[in-house]
Formats: structure tokens, sequence, C-alpha cells
């Protein structure tokens, strides 16, 4: 399971809240939740906002490959000042 998918879950969120909350379609968030493919910055901002990051955090994409399997993660940096 992706570190994107386990968050959702982890939310008890499905594809179809987060496609309310982000006016995404269902099926480019779930090529991008699989890893198929690569989210646009903008759309990357509004699926940390749908996985209630705070808005004021501009989110970063992890990716990490294990075997065949592709790990996404959206993670707010810290703030270091």
């Amino acid at each position: 399971m992706t570190r994107m998918r386990l968050l959702r879950k982890t939310l008890s969120l499905t594809l179809h809240d987060i496609q309310k909350r982000t006016g995404m379609a269902s099926s480019r968030l779930s090529l991008i939740e699989r890893g198929l493919e690569a989210p646009k910055s903008y759309e990357l901002r509004g699926i940390a906002l749908a996985l209630n990051f705070p808005s004021s955090q501009d989110p970063l994409l992890l990716t990490s490959k294990i075997g065949t399997e592709e790990l996404i993660a959206i993670v707010a940096p810290t703030d270091n000042k």
C-alpha cells in the first residue's frame, strides 16, 4: 500500500472524497496514488489540502521505489526559523 493511500485510509477518506475536495477526476487521483503518474504542482497542493495539510505550508512529494512498487508520500516541510 502506498503512503498516500495509507494516509487517505487513515483519515477514513475515499478517492471520491478527495475528488470532491480537489475537483480532480477520481481516475487521475488513482493514477497519482498508485505512482503511475506524477502530480502537477497545483494538483499536489490540492491533494495535500484535501488530506488536511495546513494551507500555510507548501507540501513536498517524496517518492521511493521498492521492488516494483513506488511509494508516494506527501509531507509538510518543517519550519526551521
